[in-house]
C-alpha cells in the first residue's frame, strides 16, 4: 500500500511548478519524490525536473536524476486520410 501526493502551483499563465511524492505505508518509507519547473503553451511543453528514488533493497542503490524534457503537442486535426475501412 502506498500514498501518492501531487501538487502544482501556477506562477504565470504558462509557468508552473510541480511536486510529486510517493510513500510506502507498510514500510513507512518514501519511494520517490520529483520537483519540476514547467513551461506549457498550445504546442510545446518543456520541463526541468529533479527526481530522487529511494530503495530498501541492498542490491539496488538510490538514485538522483535531473531531467530536461521537451514535448511537442499536436496543434491541429489529423492530416492523414482515414484508412480504417481498408483494414477489414
Amino acid at each position: 500500500r502506498s500514498l501518492k501526493f501531487e501538487a502544482k502551483t501556477l506562477f504565470d499563465q504558462n509557468y508552473y511548478m510541480g511536486l510529486t511524492s510517493k510513500r510506502n505505508l507498510v514500510k513507512n518509507k518514501p519511494e520517490y519524490y520529483s520537483l519540476s519547473f514547467n513551461y506549457e503553451n498550445d504546442c510545446i511543453l518543456t520541463s526541468l525536473a529533479f527526481m530522487r528514488e529511494f530503495y530498501s533493497d541492498q542490491d539496488v542503490k538510490s538514485s538522483k536524476n535531473l531531467f530536461f524534457n521537451i514535448t511537442l503537442k499536436p496543434f491541429s486535426d489529423n492530416i492523414s486520410p482515414d484508412l480504417t475501412n481498408f483494414l477489414n
